[in-house]
């Protein structure tokens, strides 16, 4: 991935259900990546994806939710990594 920089998926949590007549399962994770640009922003969002299934355990619906807003997500490219504030 030519605009990432060490990306990491980190899979914490996941857990199988059941609602009324539909089965699921949701995965909990965090995401980490630096972005390839001059002050290399880290990006770190945890987050779950929720997939639910149908009676033969093919994925009929994806949902995904975030800890932060796409507002905050994004302006976490405006700030250097940690690393290198430490560094200066």
């Amino acid at each position: 991935m030519p605009f990432f920089d060490s990306p990491s998926l980190e899979l914490e949590n996941i857990e199988k259900g059941s609602r009324v007549e539909t089965k699921f399962v949701k995965a909990t994770w965090k995401l980490r990546t630096y972005l390839r640009l001059p002050w290399r922003p880290l990006i770190a969002i945890r987050g779950n994806t929720t997939y639910d299934l149908n009676e033969d355990y093919k994925v009929i619906m994806h949902s995904e939710s975030w800890d932060v807003s796409a507002l905050e997500a994004i302006g976490q490219i405006f700030v250097s990594a940690p690393e290198q504030q430490k560094g200066s």
